[in-house]
């Protein structure tokens, strides 16, 4: 099954859910990275970059229709084409400022996180997987060593 599919997701959403109640800075950065990570494909699926994509690719079709295959070589149509790219650039700036930072943010901080419960240390790898913490310049830790001492306390908390 794809990863990013809605199903997918939604089991994704709901191992995390299953971990709230054992500790309150856990249960602020799952509540902070569930909440910023369904804004972000929220915003990819309808929000403002996702509508200017649609404006962008409907004007480059009218370009299209009005001066042809070569319309690159048509002043105005180039005009116009840019002007609508340069649109939709800010609208990906926009959108990486807006969304894509936040949740970034919140994996990193759900990450750093000392998981209260086996599930939310289960839930912590998962994430770390899914957003490919273990590539941020962002992220201060090893993914592992995070794991590996979350599973060392909780075995120390179990025995």
């Amino acid at each position: 099954m794809d990863p990013n599919s809605m199903p997918a997701r939604l089991t994704f959403k709901q191992a995390g859910l299953t971990t709230l109640g054992l500790d309150a800075a856990w249960d602020r950065a799952v509540q902070r990275y569930l909440r910023c990570e369904t804004l972000y494909y929220a915003a990819d699926a309808f929000g403002p970059l996702a509508k200017e994509q649609e404006r962008h690719t409907l004007e480059v079709m009218d370009i299209e229709g009005k001066y042809g295959r070569g319309w690159k070589a048509q002043p105005e149509a180039a005009r116009r084409h840019d002007i609508s790219f340069k649109g939709l650039i800010k609208a990906e700036e926009d959108h990486v400022r807006q969304f894509a930072e936040p949740y970034w943010r919140a994996a990193n901080e759900l990450a750093l996180t000392p998981a209260p419960s086996l599930a939310a240390a289960m839930f912590k790898a998962a994430v770390m997987e899914h957003d490919e913490i273990d590539t941020s310049r962002d992220f201060p830790a090893k993914c592992m060593e995070v794991l590996q001492a979350d599973f060392a306390r909780l075995s120390r908390e179990a025995a």
